[in-house]
């Protein structure tokens, strides 16, 4: 309904975002279901025009949906200066079983000890110690050591 006026210059920025989100979150304190594309269409709009404080609401709000597709536009997002989502990243790709897409998220970031208490509390399978050896070494001269010696110490076992 309103992606027309998000892909065309019709109407003030300030004007379409506060009416968008207004809309969106009455839909959503209504419990109606808003569609994935309406949801991914503001996400990425308000994304591009970098309005990451209404974004931040309408994830506290929980505005959007759980969905991959959500969740590829919150990368994006992510990845164009939105650092506040992070940890709703985690936890999107958390709920929707897709470990991989968390631990590279984590590896993107540099956050090993994350990774490691992950994959040791969820038991999950499949993660390459060279990718997370890749960002260790990165490291300064302590903290590397420091992971290479647990690395050492596991592959004893």
């Amino acid at each position: 309904m309103f992606i027309p006026l998000i892909n065309e210059k019709i109407v003030n920025d300030k004007y379409l975002i506060s009416a968008l989100v207004e809309y969106q979150r009455l839909l959503c304190e209504a419990d109606l279901s808003i569609d994935i594309n309406t949801q991914s269409a503001l996400l990425q709009f308000l994304a591009r025009r970098k309005e990451f404080q209404y974004l931040q609401m309408m994830l506290q709000y929980q505005c959007f949906s759980y969905t991959l597709e959500i969740a590829q536009d919150l990368m994006e997002a992510y990845n164009n200066g939105c650092l506040n989502i992070f940890q709703w990243l985690i936890d999107i790709y958390h709920r929707l079983k897709r470990p991989n897409d968390l631990v590279k998220l984590l590896l993107s970031n540099g956050k090993v000890k994350e990774i490691l208490t992950y994959v040791e509390q969820f038991r999950i399978k499949g993660v390459r110690v060279k990718d997370i050896l890749e960002v260790v070494n990165k490291f300064s001269g302590s903290l590397k050591s420091l992971y290479v010696e647990y690395f050492l110490k596991i592959s004893v076992r």
